[in-house]
């Protein structure tokens, strides 16, 4: 997820076809993977996480 928010910070073609939309768009993905990141899911946490 972060490389494609970093990938669409950097399409020249992206923004200027999608203008003012880019980066709202970007804050919400970054918020939407920053909450993510944060509450790992019950099956992440009972089959990934083994410390």
């Amino acid at each position: 997820m972060q490389a494609a928010i970093r990938a669409l910070e950097k399409s020249v073609v992206l923004i200027e076809a999608l203008g003012a939309l880019v980066p709202a768009y970007i804050k919400h993905q970054q918020q939407q993977w920053d909450d993510h990141a944060r509450h790992p899911s019950e099956w992440g946490r009972d089959n990934t996480l083994d410390c």
